[in-house]
């Protein structure tokens, strides 16, 4: 008897902390990982012995084991003699950013393993971005910026004052890029939010949520936000929202290319204008091209943590601060067979996660599934053009994802509930 409570006590309190972390995130990035990581740590204590019975854990673990190897490849100075300036101790630095989350990750499978701790999840997730839709719009349109500090600098809100002809925002993120990523995650989610409430205050508190994070990926000025915009809005209402969705783009693309041809009218901001006037952004495919070259240098153990830099400027003359694909990076990095170990497993789950997806239709407790499914794949779309991954608050969510993906996809949830609903109507 003493024990049954006990364990339960136990289980209310690890998810309590579970779901604190989540919520601080975005806003208190330091808080946020210490309660995480704690949560997580029990769950390793409780179930370690069942670590290495998950399939998917042994390729992630492999993975980290050959970057490892290729870290002490790079220490014994065994690397591209281009690189001048490197150390093989970035190469060490890096991993933080890969074997931690190896790891931590199956820690955060029991607080997602089925459709209410999911749905508590993703709310939590939702209710902490409201600091980042205040400081969007904050800085947008009431000239709201930081850096705002507190506890010793332990938390930062950069939001950083806009510069010149720039119309639009950073966010506390101080990066429209990676806000747009962090916007996208959770514009799913405030989707499933509306159609499971209700009451009419929350109908209109969830519309309102609705609206601003749309709002507020537009003012990122983000090509791939937009996008992700579009495609998730398509991916979540089906088919039957291309209509409206086309509308919506075939009008702001007639604006955009107006406003191109006629500067002077000046009907949209500059910022917004001159993404698509300048072709610029086109030197991606420069970058992929080069970045292939570099891995084909040292295929086996790359070339070293944070060296594309480097190499691509005595290539090239110009300084990119990384590949623009996530994938890329890592064969650059820690060499192609350490980077397929990793990028198997998240494949296989994406595609698992999508067919998923499309068999969530009416059921509106599934939407929150499908929302984290539609999350978990916008945030890899977008890393095939851009990484936003080496911030640790979408990393370490990216890794929660794919926790909740793992869980929809191998614990059949919807199946149960399928069955459920079909014995009801019988």
């Amino acid at each position: 008897m003493i024990k049954y409570y006990w364990n339960k006590l136990n289980i209310n309190y690890s998810e309590n902390i579970f779901y604190i972390g989540i919520f601080f995130i975005p806003s208190a990035f330091v808080v946020s990982v210490i309660f995480l990581l704690l949560a997580s740590i029990f769950k390793l204590v409780e179930d370690q012995k069942f670590f290495l019975k998950d399939k998917l854990n042994n390729l992630f673990l492999i993975s980290g084991l050959l970057m490892i190897i290729s870290c002490i490849v790079h220490s014994l100075k065994v690397y591209n003699p281009q690189l001048n300036t490197w150390s093989p101790y970035l190469s060490w630095v890096g991993l933080a950013n890969w074997v931690p989350f190896y790891i931590f990750s199956w820690g955060f499978e029991p607080y997602l393993s089925n459709l209410e701790r999911r749905k508590k999840s993703t709310l939590m997730l939702l209710a902490g971005s409201i600091p980042v839709i205040f400081s969007c719009i904050g800085q947008a349109f009431f000239n709201f910026h930081g850096p705002f500090t507190t506890l010793n600098r332990l938390i930062i809100w950069y939001s950083r004052p806009l510069d010149g002809d720039f119309f639009g925002a950073t966010g506390l993120f101080n990066n429209p890029n990676i806000t747009g990523a962090w916007l996208n995650i959770i514009w799913p989610v405030s989707l499933a939010f509306y159609i499971n409430q209700e009451s009419k205050l929350k109908k209109y508190i969830s519309y309102t949520l609705i609206i601003l994070i749309s709002l507020c990926i537009v003012l990122t000025n983000s090509r791939a936000a937009w996008a992700g915009l579009f495609i998730s809005s398509l991916m979540f209402f089906g088919l039957k929202s291309l209509k409206w969705l086309l509308l919506i783009f075939i009008s702001v693309f007639s604006l955009i290319i107006f406003s191109i041809s006629f500067s002077r009218f000046n009907i949209l901001p500059y910022e917004l204008v001159n993404k698509f006037s300048d072709f610029q952004y086109l030197d991606r495919l420069d970058i992929w091209n080069r970045s292939i070259q570099i891995i084909l240098q040292n295929p086996f153990f790359g070339n070293g943590g944070s060296s594309f830099s480097e190499l691509y400027q005595g290539l090239t003359g110009l300084y990119k601060n990384h590949s623009h694909n996530i994938a890329l990076e890592l064969m650059i990095n820690y060499g192609v067979p350490a980077a397929l170990f990793t990028l198997i497993p998240i494949l296989f789950l994406l595609l698992r996660s999508l067919q998923t997806a499309l068999e969530i239709k009416s059921l509106k407790i599934l939407l929150f599934d499908k929302s984290l499914i539609i999350g978990f794949f916008i945030i890899v779309l977008m890393h095939m053009a851009d990484i936003q991954y080496f911030d640790g608050r979408i990393s370490i969510t990216f890794w929660i994802l794919i926790a909740a993906i793992k869980n929809i996809v191998l614990n059949n949830d919807q199946k149960l509930v399928d069955l459920e609903n079909d014995s009801k109507k019988i």
